[in-house]
Protein backbone atom coordinates (compact mmCIF):
# COMPACT_ATOMS: atom_id res chain seq x y z
CA UNK A 1 0.00 0.00 0.00
CA UNK A 2 2.73 2.03 1.15
CA UNK A 3 4.50 1.32 -2.19
CA UNK A 4 1.22 2.56 -4.39
CA UNK A 5 1.12 6.15 -2.37
CA UNK A 6 4.66 7.09 -3.07
CA UNK A 7 4.36 5.76 -6.35
CA UNK A 8 1.12 7.98 -6.68
CA UNK A 9 2.87 11.06 -4.90
CA UNK A 10 5.99 10.61 -8.14
CA UNK A 11 3.53 10.53 -10.91
CA UNK A 12 1.43 13.52 -9.59
CA UNK A 13 4.86 15.45 -8.99
CA UNK A 14 5.59 14.28 -12.23
CA UNK A 15 2.77 15.50 -13.90
CA UNK A 16 2.92 18.72 -11.88
CA UNK A 17 6.03 19.10 -13.59
CA UNK A 18 5.02 18.32 -17.19
CA UNK A 19 2.45 21.00 -17.45
CA UNK A 20 4.30 23.44 -15.83
CA UNK A 21 7.60 22.74 -18.31
CA UNK A 22 5.07 23.07 -20.90
CA UNK A 23 3.34 26.72 -20.02
CA UNK A 24 7.23 27.39 -19.84
CA UNK A 25 7.85 26.75 -23.22
CA UNK A 26 5.49 27.81 -25.03
CA UNK A 27 5.27 31.05 -22.96
CA UNK A 28 8.68 31.67 -23.83
CA UNK A 29 8.02 30.96 -27.38
CA UNK A 30 5.85 33.99 -27.95
CA UNK A 31 8.74 36.68 -26.68
CA UNK A 32 9.84 38.51 -29.89
CA UNK A 33 11.25 35.41 -31.32
CA UNK A 34 9.12 36.78 -34.31
CA UNK A 35 11.51 39.94 -34.14
CA UNK A 36 15.01 37.66 -34.04
CA UNK A 37 13.79 34.83 -36.81
CA UNK A 38 16.10 36.88 -39.59
CA UNK A 39 18.81 37.29 -37.67
CA UNK A 40 18.71 33.70 -36.24
CA UNK A 41 20.32 31.65 -39.40
CA UNK A 42 23.47 34.07 -39.44
CA UNK A 43 24.15 33.73 -35.45
CA UNK A 44 24.00 30.19 -35.26
CA UNK A 45 24.98 29.57 -38.61
CA UNK A 46 26.18 25.70 -39.67
CA UNK A 47 29.85 25.61 -40.04
CA UNK A 48 32.30 22.86 -41.75
CA UNK A 49 33.52 22.01 -38.80
CA UNK A 50 29.95 20.88 -37.55
CA UNK A 51 28.63 19.45 -40.40
CA UNK A 52 32.29 17.07 -40.85
CA UNK A 53 31.38 16.04 -37.55
CA UNK A 54 28.04 14.87 -38.18
CA UNK A 55 28.97 13.43 -41.43
CA UNK A 56 31.50 11.58 -40.17
CA UNK A 57 28.80 9.82 -37.38
CA UNK A 58 26.60 9.22 -40.41
CA UNK A 59 29.30 7.19 -42.31
CA UNK A 60 30.09 5.30 -39.55
CA UNK A 61 26.34 3.80 -39.62
CA UNK A 62 26.01 0.45 -41.56
CA UNK A 63 22.10 1.30 -42.22
CA UNK A 64 20.76 4.83 -42.95
CA UNK A 65 21.26 7.29 -41.02
CA UNK A 66 18.33 8.28 -38.92
CA UNK A 67 18.37 11.95 -37.27
CA UNK A 68 16.47 13.90 -34.59
CA UNK A 69 17.28 16.73 -34.09
CA UNK A 70 16.21 19.00 -30.47
CA UNK A 71 16.29 22.63 -30.39
CA UNK A 72 16.54 22.60 -34.38
CA UNK A 73 15.50 26.31 -34.59
CA UNK A 74 15.27 27.42 -38.29
CA UNK A 75 16.32 23.95 -40.00
CA UNK A 76 19.59 25.78 -41.77
CA UNK A 77 21.48 23.01 -40.47
CA UNK A 78 19.40 20.21 -41.20
CA UNK A 79 18.76 20.78 -44.50
CA UNK A 80 22.35 21.07 -44.95
CA UNK A 81 22.36 16.74 -43.57
CA UNK A 82 19.30 15.87 -44.23
CA UNK A 83 20.56 16.63 -48.18
CA UNK A 84 23.75 13.74 -47.47
CA UNK A 85 21.18 11.27 -47.32
CA UNK A 86 20.13 11.22 -43.90
CA UNK A 87 16.56 10.69 -42.56
CA UNK A 88 15.94 13.72 -40.50
CA UNK A 89 13.23 14.93 -37.66
CA UNK A 90 13.65 18.68 -36.02
CA UNK A 91 11.41 19.68 -32.77
CA UNK A 92 10.99 23.01 -31.50
CA UNK A 93 9.29 24.62 -28.77
CA UNK A 94 8.93 28.08 -30.81
CA UNK A 95 7.03 28.36 -34.03
CA UNK A 96 8.32 31.53 -35.16
CA UNK A 97 11.40 29.22 -35.59
CA UNK A 98 9.69 26.08 -37.21
CA UNK A 99 8.02 28.05 -39.30
CA UNK A 100 10.73 29.25 -41.47
CA UNK A 101 12.29 25.77 -40.81
CA UNK A 102 9.22 24.20 -42.96
CA UNK A 103 9.37 27.08 -45.41
CA UNK A 104 12.90 26.14 -46.57
CA UNK A 105 12.90 25.07 -50.49
CA UNK A 106 13.14 21.19 -50.18
CA UNK A 107 14.80 19.13 -52.59
CA UNK A 108 13.04 16.20 -54.04
CA UNK A 109 13.47 12.86 -52.46
CA UNK A 110 15.04 14.11 -49.09
CA UNK A 111 13.16 12.89 -46.00
CA UNK A 112 12.71 16.17 -43.23
CA UNK A 113 9.96 17.19 -41.23
CA UNK A 114 9.78 19.32 -38.17
CA UNK A 115 7.29 19.21 -35.09
CA UNK A 116 6.31 21.37 -32.63
CA UNK A 117 7.02 19.71 -30.18
CA UNK A 118 8.87 19.64 -26.28
CA UNK A 119 11.51 17.34 -25.11
CA UNK A 120 9.18 16.47 -22.55
CA UNK A 121 6.74 15.14 -25.33
CA UNK A 122 9.26 13.17 -27.13
CA UNK A 123 9.10 9.13 -25.94
CA UNK A 124 4.78 10.15 -26.19
CA UNK A 125 5.03 10.87 -30.50
CA UNK A 126 8.33 9.58 -31.73
CA UNK A 127 9.21 5.67 -32.46
CA UNK A 128 11.47 4.03 -29.49
CA UNK A 129 14.76 2.63 -30.96
CA UNK A 130 14.21 4.66 -34.22
CA UNK A 131 16.98 7.34 -34.19
CA UNK A 132 20.87 6.78 -34.71
CA UNK A 133 21.72 10.03 -33.81
CA UNK A 134 19.94 13.00 -31.05
CA UNK A 135 21.75 16.21 -31.11
CA UNK A 136 20.72 18.84 -28.85
CA UNK A 137 23.16 22.02 -29.84
CA UNK A 138 23.58 25.50 -29.34
CA UNK A 139 22.86 25.90 -25.85
CA UNK A 140 18.89 24.67 -26.24
CA UNK A 141 19.39 22.05 -23.53
CA UNK A 142 19.17 25.06 -21.40
CA UNK A 143 15.74 25.02 -21.72
CA UNK A 144 14.80 22.22 -19.29
CA UNK A 145 15.75 23.90 -16.32
CA UNK A 146 14.43 20.87 -13.52
CA UNK A 147 16.84 18.50 -12.55
CA UNK A 148 13.98 15.63 -12.92
CA UNK A 149 13.24 16.83 -16.55
CA UNK A 150 17.02 16.85 -17.59
CA UNK A 151 16.78 13.13 -16.34
CA UNK A 152 13.78 11.91 -18.26
CA UNK A 153 15.68 13.76 -21.49
CA UNK A 154 18.45 11.66 -20.82
CA UNK A 155 16.61 8.21 -20.18
CA UNK A 156 13.75 8.96 -23.30
CA UNK A 157 16.60 10.18 -25.16
CA UNK A 158 18.14 6.77 -24.45
CA UNK A 159 14.93 5.12 -25.65
CA UNK A 160 14.58 6.39 -28.82
CA UNK A 161 18.47 6.01 -30.02
CA UNK A 162 19.05 2.62 -31.79
CA UNK A 163 21.51 0.04 -30.70
CA UNK A 164 24.93 2.11 -30.29
CA UNK A 165 23.01 5.41 -31.52
CA UNK A 166 24.79 8.86 -30.30
CA UNK A 167 23.42 11.60 -28.46
CA UNK A 168 25.23 14.64 -29.34
CA UNK A 169 25.35 17.54 -26.85
CA UNK A 170 27.02 21.07 -27.39
CA UNK A 171 26.86 23.99 -25.00
CA UNK A 172 28.96 26.47 -22.50
CA UNK A 173 31.51 25.03 -20.47
CA UNK A 174 30.20 25.74 -17.12
CA UNK A 175 32.93 25.11 -15.45
CA UNK A 176 34.95 27.73 -17.19
CA UNK A 177 31.97 30.38 -16.52
CA UNK A 178 31.52 29.61 -13.07
CA UNK A 179 32.16 33.00 -11.57
CA UNK A 180 28.50 34.69 -9.94
CA UNK A 181 26.35 36.71 -9.11
CA UNK A 182 26.90 37.28 -12.85
CA UNK A 183 28.59 34.88 -16.10
CA UNK A 184 28.77 36.03 -19.07
CA UNK A 185 28.16 33.36 -21.53
CA UNK A 186 29.90 33.59 -25.37
CA UNK A 187 28.63 35.84 -27.70
CA UNK A 188 26.83 34.48 -30.97
CA UNK A 189 28.08 37.16 -33.78
CA UNK A 190 27.22 37.98 -37.12
CA UNK A 191 27.87 40.94 -39.73
CA UNK A 192 24.15 42.11 -38.81
CA UNK A 193 23.59 41.23 -35.16
CA UNK A 194 24.93 39.67 -32.02
CA UNK A 195 23.48 37.54 -29.57
CA UNK A 196 24.16 38.89 -25.65
CA UNK A 197 23.56 35.82 -23.05
CA UNK A 198 24.17 36.47 -19.18
CA UNK A 199 22.93 34.32 -16.41
CA UNK A 200 22.15 35.65 -12.86
CA UNK A 201 22.49 33.95 -9.63
CA UNK A 202 20.15 35.26 -6.67
CA UNK A 203 20.95 35.15 -3.33
CA UNK A 204 18.73 32.02 -2.88
CA UNK A 205 21.52 30.12 -5.70
CA UNK A 206 18.61 29.91 -8.30
CA UNK A 207 20.26 30.65 -12.04
CA UNK A 208 18.45 32.57 -14.20
CA UNK A 209 19.01 33.24 -18.60
CA UNK A 210 18.73 36.58 -19.76
CA UNK A 211 19.13 36.92 -23.86
CA UNK A 212 18.97 40.13 -26.12
CA UNK A 213 19.74 40.52 -29.72
CA UNK A 214 21.29 43.60 -30.46
CA UNK A 215 21.48 44.42 -34.62
CA UNK A 216 23.73 46.43 -36.16
CA UNK A 217 21.52 50.24 -36.03
CA UNK A 218 22.08 49.48 -31.90
CA UNK A 219 18.54 47.90 -31.80
CA UNK A 220 18.32 45.87 -28.38
CA UNK A 221 15.55 42.88 -28.86
CA UNK A 222 15.29 40.97 -25.51
CA UNK A 223 14.63 37.18 -26.10
CA UNK A 224 14.77 35.48 -23.02
CA UNK A 225 14.09 37.73 -19.13
CA UNK A 226 14.28 36.18 -16.29
CA UNK A 227 14.31 32.88 -17.37
CA UNK A 228 15.44 29.71 -14.87
CA UNK A 229 17.92 27.75 -16.19
CA UNK A 230 20.11 24.57 -14.85
CA UNK A 231 23.54 25.12 -16.44
CA UNK A 232 24.62 21.13 -16.85
CA UNK A 233 28.36 20.51 -16.47
CA UNK A 234 30.56 17.57 -17.47
CA UNK A 235 30.23 16.24 -14.09
CA UNK A 236 25.98 16.63 -14.33
CA UNK A 237 26.65 14.73 -18.02
CA UNK A 238 28.07 12.01 -16.54
CA UNK A 239 25.88 11.30 -13.57
CA UNK A 240 23.15 11.75 -15.70
CA UNK A 241 24.41 9.61 -18.81
CA UNK A 242 25.47 6.78 -16.45
CA UNK A 243 21.73 6.91 -15.02
CA UNK A 244 19.99 6.77 -18.05
CA UNK A 245 21.99 3.80 -19.20
CA UNK A 246 24.83 5.28 -21.48
CA UNK A 247 27.98 3.75 -21.12
CA UNK A 248 30.38 5.65 -23.29
CA UNK A 249 31.26 9.10 -23.17
CA UNK A 250 33.18 11.61 -25.40
CA UNK A 251 34.38 15.47 -24.66
CA UNK A 252 35.56 17.89 -26.93
CA UNK A 253 35.90 21.56 -27.20
CA UNK A 254 34.94 22.26 -30.94
CA UNK A 255 33.21 20.17 -33.54
CA UNK A 256 36.95 19.94 -34.59
CA UNK A 257 37.17 17.24 -32.21
CA UNK A 258 39.93 19.73 -30.27
CA UNK A 259 40.74 18.12 -26.98
CA UNK A 260 38.44 19.46 -23.97
CA UNK A 261 39.81 21.32 -20.96
CA UNK A 262 37.33 21.91 -17.95
CA UNK A 263 39.40 24.93 -16.90
CA UNK A 264 39.59 26.64 -20.01
CA UNK A 265 37.09 25.27 -22.61
CA UNK A 266 34.46 27.83 -23.66
CA UNK A 267 32.23 25.23 -25.16
CA UNK A 268 31.40 21.79 -24.61
CA UNK A 269 31.21 18.93 -27.75
CA UNK A 270 29.89 15.74 -26.05
CA UNK A 271 29.09 12.42 -27.38
CA UNK A 272 27.24 9.67 -25.66
CA UNK A 273 26.88 6.23 -26.87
Amino acid sequence: MLLILNLAKIYRKFNFLLEKSKKLFYNLSMKNFEEIVEYFDELFSENPGQRDFFLKLIEENSAPSKLLSVGCGTGTFEHVISKKGCDVTGIDYVPELLESASLRRRIPGVSIRFFHMTTVEMRRFLKNGFYTIISCLNNRIASINDEILLKKFFFDCKHLLADKGSLILHLPNYLFFKREPVVYLPVAESIRAKMLSKIITSNTGEKKLFQLVETGNGRRISVVEDEPIFPITMYDINDLAKEAGFTKITYYSDFNGSEFIPESSEWLVCRLI
